[in-house]
């Protein structure tokens, strides 16, 4: 049920992380906890794993203490991560091992997020913050709604509105022609080398096509 992880953070710090994990009859929890002694993260899941063996509905009452932004994220993607695309995924993956993951989510600013934005534009596009800030409104929402948690909803869309009037955060870019015939056998080529060599999941030389004549691009 529980299990302790050994991470070394950007700084050199080892840090443990206890998790407890439960899929039981429909239903699903987790939490976690981070300390910096192993015998501390031990201590911790001994103890939860005892009140939830004394107490097996405290799972369904569960309140939830307050959280860093990474734990959360973990936690987001273990409930509700099975509908999301690979994409989606990574970004809230990324996103965890950024300094604004280490925030705990209820004390989050305005200035967290114009950092992180700040910082992340410095080799991505409006677009891709888009996407970035996109991700973390749907932890925060998750949180609150359905942890119970207190976050402040109304400051991230604050800062969310200040990011669209500076414009450093904008929609995808609508495309301003088609692919000519050349560009189109080039990724075909590109797609069905990189499937055929390099074991891709996805044909993407097939799925590419699909997409244009069944007119999705």
């Amino acid at each position: 049920m529980g299990t302790i992880t050994e991470r070394t953070t950007k700084d050199g710090k080892i840090r443990y992380r206890a998790a407890i994990r439960i899929n039981k009859d429909g239903v699903k929890y987790s939490e976690s906890r981070t300390f910096s002694k192993k015998n501390l993260a031990q201590n911790w899941l001994k103890k939860r794993e005892a009140e939830i063996e004394l107490n097996p509905n405290s799972i369904h009452q569960v309140q939830v203490d307050d959280i860093r932004l990474s734990e959360a994220i973990e936690r987001y993607l273990s409930e509700a991560g099975r509908s999301f695309g690979r994409s989606h995924k990574m970004s809230l993956l990324f996103i965890a091992k950024q300094s604004i993951g280490a925030k705990y989510i209820s004390k989050l600013t305005n200035m967290d997020f114009a950092n992180f934005a700040n910082h992340r534009l410095i080799t991505v596009k409006p677009q891709t913050l888009n996407g970035d800030m996109i991700a973390i409104r749907g932890v925060l929402r998750h949180a609150k709604l359905v942890w119970g948690m207190e976050i402040d909803l109304a400051g991230f869309e604050g800062a969310m509105l200040g990011l669209r009037y500076a414009r450093k955060v904008q929609s995808s870019a609508k495309r301003s022609r088609l692919p000519t015939n050349d560009e189109l056998i080039a990724l075909t080529q590109h797609f069905a080398q990189k499937y055929t060599h390099y074991k891709s999941a996805y044909p993407m030389h097939l799925i590419m096509w699909l997409a244009i004549y069944t007119t999705r691009r």
